[in-house]
Formats: C-alpha cells, structure tokens, sequence
C-alpha cells in the first residue's frame, strides 16, 4: 500500500511540475504585472526556496526526531517565525477554516503573503539559470521520496503557519498544491502580458 501511496504523490508531483512548466516562458519571465505582483521569473524563483525550505521535513525530520512532543517545539518555532516574517492570509470569500484537508484545498481561494524568507529579489531572471535550479531541487526532493519511509512520514505532523496541521506525507502533496496555485498565477501573467 505504501509503495502505490508513494508512485501516486510522485505522479501528482510530475503532473503539477508540467503544469508549472508549460505555463513558462522566457518572454513573459521578467515582466512586473500593474498590480505590483511577482513577476513569471519571481513565482519559479519563489517555488525553488520554498521547496528548498520544506526539504528538510522529508529528509531529516522522520530519521532525527522519533518524538511528535519535540517536533512540535520546532514546528511552533517554524509557525512564530514565519508569521513575525510577514506571512499572511487574504481571504476571497473563503472562510480560512483552522484545519485543512487535501480536499479543502483542492477549492480554496484565497491569496497568501509569503514571509520575508521565501519571497523572491525584484530582479531579472535567466530562464536557463532558474530551470536548472529547479529541477536540481525537484530531484533531489525525488531522491528523498524515494528513499523516505512512507510511514514515518505519515505519522509525524507538523504546521503550515496559516493552514494549520499537516502530516508529512501530506507536506509533499502541498508541494504539488503550492505549485497549481502558482501555475494558475503564472496564466494571469501571461494573459496580462499579451500584446
């Protein structure tokens, strides 16, 4: 059972990287949108540190800590910091309930600030230099998931600052998530952009 839980997470991982990519283009890549938003170059760059910084959940987490009681200390750590980092929530109407499920998440709208720590620099990106970074991190993250011990993964939780509590496994899927939010930002920033 884990093995098929594992080949459907890296299946939806592979379907929402493609979505991702095939919403990029070099000529939209550093093109700042009226509202003030992130740029194409911004949202990739900003996809990289963010799964760069969940990295250590799947890899370290389950083999270093084997109590929920001090991953809990971090996990609260993580949720004060990124909060006085500036992360937030703009709600669309949604109701932010105080946990999520996957399902939830699939028809949430609403419009997150990320803290200072994953925003990404205003600054001209290189398509070339920003996919090789990304897929490096996607395989390494790959690499870890295939080695990880599915369940480990699904007994330790740990918070998302805004969305409350996750467990590990469900960590990776959010990593899939996250990137259909920002594949979807990436197509107003297209639509925005044509001439």
């Amino acid at each position: 059972m884990e093995n098929n839980d594992l080949t459907e997470i890296l299946s939806y991982l592979n379907s929402t990287h493609n979505k991702l990519m095939s919403e990029l283009n070099n000529q939209n890549l550093n093109l700042f949108p009226a509202d003030g938003g992130w740029s194409a170059g911004q949202v990739v760059a900003h996809l990289i540190k963010t799964e760069k910084y969940l990295y250590p959940l799947f890899s370290f987490v389950p083999k270093l800590i084997r109590s929920q009681k001090l991953l809990d200390k971090f996990d609260w750590l993580n949720t004060l910091l990124s909060k006085m980092a500036g992360m937030s929530f703009l709600s669309n109407g949604d109701q932010l309930p105080k946990e999520f499920s996957q399902v939830q998440l699939d028809t949430f709208k609403g419009r997150f600030t990320a803290p200072a720590f994953l925003k990404p620099r205003r600054q001209m990106y290189n398509i070339d230099d920003l996919l090789k970074q990304r897929a490096a991190t996607r395989a390494k993250t790959l690499t870890m998931l295939r080695k990880a011990d599915v369940s480990r993964l699904k007994q330790l939780r740990f918070s998302h600052p805004i969305l409350g509590s996750f467990t590990l496994i469900e960590f990776v899927m959010f990593i899939g998530k996250h990137e259909e939010w920002h594949a979807e930002q990436l197509k107003r920033i297209k639509a925005n952009n044509k001439v």
